[in-house]
């Protein structure tokens, strides 16, 4: 069995500029986000991410994504940790 990943607030942040950036390459469908966008949040995680618990692969950053995208509170959280990140415009 695959250990848990540790998602932290930094890891939040990290997935949402992928996210934004990835976005502005078009490559959210109307149907959801292209499977590349996961392989770059993987990626780009790997290189600055926590590295508790378990590997954050492609697959387990769309799964973190789906469960938190519904909740407002975190999404907001995510939002400020974007607005103040200094890794926005490495992406």
């Amino acid at each position: 069995m695959a250990a848990k990943c540790n998602w932290d607030a930094n890891d939040d942040a990290i997935l949402l500029q992928v996210l934004h950036a990835q976005k502005e390459k078009e490559n959210q469908a109307d149907s959801g986000w292209k499977k590349v966008v996961w392989t770059a949040a993987a990626e780009a995680l790997k290189l600055s991410g926590s590295l508790k618990g378990g590997k954050k692969t492609a697959t387990k950053c769309q799964d973190h994504f789906g469960n938190v995208s519904g909740h407002p509170s975190l999404l907001m959280r995510k939002s400020d940790l974007y607005a103040s990140s200094k890794l926005h415009s490495r992406l």
